[in-house]
């Protein structure tokens, strides 16, 4: 029997990153191949322009659960009267909570007010809003105008 002249060399091995990125590769479509496992009989059943809700009654869910329920809870707490934590446990009064709370002789002086604290935060909340981040946007203004000029030590005052 003739022997090859030529001798054969092992493959040639990889590196290490080379490994750990082929690793990774077969985990990435392992997981896509079962989610298309799951998702094509979802897509025929459903059909695919209704797949959108498939993908979005998640985030919907979360709103709800986080943001429209309790936005919900509190509007009722404000038709209810008394102290309780629990609903059971306090009467409800409907509009009347509102009817005090704008029950003021001007909005424009909350001394006037039955519920003055009120009043005053919304006045506090429109005075930040007004002259604190006006002032902060003219300020920021200003100095972006200035560094956009030609001027010594710019990259200094732009880091």
């Amino acid at each position: 029997m003739a022997q090859n002249p030529v001798p054969t060399s092992a493959p040639p091995r990889r590196g290490l990153v080379e490994s750990i990125g082929h690793l990774l590769y077969r985990v990435y479509a392992l997981f896509m191949n079962g989610l298309d496992l799951v998702l094509n009989p979802l897509q025929r059943l459903i059909g695919s322009k209704n797949m959108a809700y498939f993908f979005v009654l998640p985030n919907l869910l979360i709103f709800g659960v986080f943001v429209l329920f309790p936005m919900l809870l509190n509007f009722y707490y404000a038709m209810t009267g008394g102290t309780a934590l629990f609903l059971q446990d306090r009467p409800f009064v409907g509009l009347a909570n509102f009817r005090v709370l704008f029950d003021c002789g001007s909005i424009f002086d909350p001394n006037s007010c039955v519920e003055d604290r009120f009043w005053r935060a919304v006045w506090n909340t429109a005075y930040f809003v007004v002259f604190q981040v006006g002032g902060m946007i003219l300020f920021s203004l200003i100095t972006s105008l200035i560094l956009n000029r030609s001027i010594r030590g710019r990259g200094f005052f732009r880091s």
